[in-house]
């Protein structure tokens, strides 16, 4: 993120080709989850990050897909620019008010992505632990190091 701003990528592979979301990808063997989060960032968008700059945001689990999500954010202080690659055909950086939120690739998580803008504005970032369920709806079990209102 960067300032008010959060990174949004539009989707060029199916699932969700044409559509809006956030870089996202799976580990590979003998990696760490930081130099991950930082090679899917590259391979999406052209990006790199320093791994041991990406700070904890989310932990949930998927479990009717026998997965588990961890979430990272990397505070930047100007947006970085992208390029569009195989996996992506466009980013961009947008303010909440601009986002695309009409072509959102999972629409279950808008309220989360929402709540990312709110952190944003505030400018505090608790870790969200929770579990995705199969209709798509996230229930939160606790959250770790905040004081601040959650919408609910």
């Amino acid at each position: 993120h960067c300032g008010k701003n959060l990174l949004w990528i539009k989707r060029a592979r199916e699932t969700s080709k044409g559509l809006w979301t956030f870089p996202y990808g799976f580990l590979e063997s003998g990696e760490s989850l930081q130099a991950g989060d930082a090679r899917e960032l590259k391979e999406e968008t052209g990006i790199e990050v320093e791994p041991a700059r990406l700070v904890p945001y989310g932990i949930a689990s998927l479990i009717v897909m026998n997965q588990v999500y961890l979430v990272f954010r990397y505070p930047s202080e100007c947006e970085i620019a992208g390029c569009a690659t195989l996996e992506v055909e466009d980013w961009g950086w947008f303010a909440e008010e601009n986002a695309p939120w009409s072509d959102l690739a999972f629409p279950e998580a808008a309220r989360q992505v929402r709540q990312t803008y709110n952190y944003l504005r505030a400018g505090a970032f608790p870790i969200h632990v929770g579990e995705v369920h199969s209709d798509g709806k996230y229930t939160r079990h606790y959250l770790m190091n905040n004081d601040l209102p959650v919408e609910e």
